[in-house]
């Protein structure tokens, strides 16, 4: 019975493999840290750019903070430390994979994969950052980076002039942020309407009508038979 083939059959040498983890890992509950007005992300804003030839003999370490391109996350950039990973089977195997591939000499590794829920937009507590931090603790003599823009058009274009760095490993955006990929677009919840304020009416003025010391259709009687004895 013939078997397939696996990443261990195949020629790698001088090649650019895409590695698709299976993500499928239980993380721990989100919590949304309080909201700050007009907070802005200076990780977004001071992003370096792409990683080029000039630059290739200079990346050694891998960084955590590595990003190849700038990050769509913007005030969520950091969101994903909320989260831990509960499930580490996966991580033994991913590494002894990685660790085969830059042994047999490839270009890149280019690891792309879906975590999380299945959204259609970007939330910052599903990035792929959760991915390149665990891999960062047991990977430390190969530049992991962030690819936060690996599913843009021009991305082939980039590849093919040698844009990104060799001997690296690029763990590329989540997959679920995009609605091509499973035609999906979480709908955003409406806003509660503020509660209307319930205005109170000021107490009305009662009116008071002049009555008659004796008071009452009596005294108007007794003023028409005075006026017939006279």
């Amino acid at each position: 019975m013939n078997r397939k083939l696996s990443i261990y059959d195949i020629e790698l040498g001088a090649r650019d493999i895409i590695l698709r983890l299976d993500l499928d890992i239980a993380l721990s509950k989100f919590t949304p840290p309080p909201k700050v007005a007009d907070m802005t992300s200076h990780k977004s804003l001071d992003a370096p750019g792409s990683v080029g030839k000039d630059s290739k003999l200079n990346v050694k370490n891998s960084e955590l903070g590595s990003v190849v391109s700038a990050s769509p996350l913007g005030a969520e950039e950091d969101y994903w430390r909320q989260r831990q990973i509960l499930d580490h089977s996966w991580v033994k195997k991913t590494v002894q994979e990685l660790r085969m591939c830059m042994e047999r000499m490839v270009n890149r590794v280019f690891i792309i994969g879906n975590l999380g829920e299945k959204h259609g937009k970007i939330k910052g507590e599903n990035s792929m950052k959760i991915i390149q931090h665990e891999l960062a603790q047991h990977i430390h003599d190969v530049p992991i980076h962030l690819l936060a823009d690996g599913n843009k058009s021009d991305f082939l274009e980039r590849k093919q002039q040698d844009e990104f760095a060799d001997n690296c490993i690029y763990v590329v955006e989540n997959l679920n942020f995009y609605a091509e990929e499973f035609g999906y677009v979480e709908p955003t919840p409406k806003p509660e309407p503020p509660p209307e304020e319930v205005k109170e009416e000021p107490p009305k003025e009662e009116v008071s009508q002049p009555k008659d010391s004796k008071g009452g259709k009596n005294s108007k009687k007794e003023d028409s038979r005075a006026l017939e004895s006279q």
